[in-house]
C-alpha cells in the first residue's frame, strides 16, 4: 500500500518543527551569551 498524503504531510511537518526548534535553540544560545557578556561588565 503506498503512503497516504497524510503521511507525507506529517513528514513535512516534522521537518518544519525540527527547523524551528534549531532556530529557537540558536536564539536562546545567543541571548544567553549576550546576557553573560552584560553581566561581566
Amino acid at each position: 500500500m503506498p503512503p497516504s498524503h497524510d503521511a507525507e504531510s506529517h513528514g513535512d511537518t516534522h521537518v518544519e518543527v525540527e527547523a524551528t526548534w534549531g532556530i529557537y535553540q540558536r536564539m536562546i544560545a545567543a541571548y544567553r551569551d549576550l546576557t553573560a557578556s552584560s553581566a561581566r561588565r
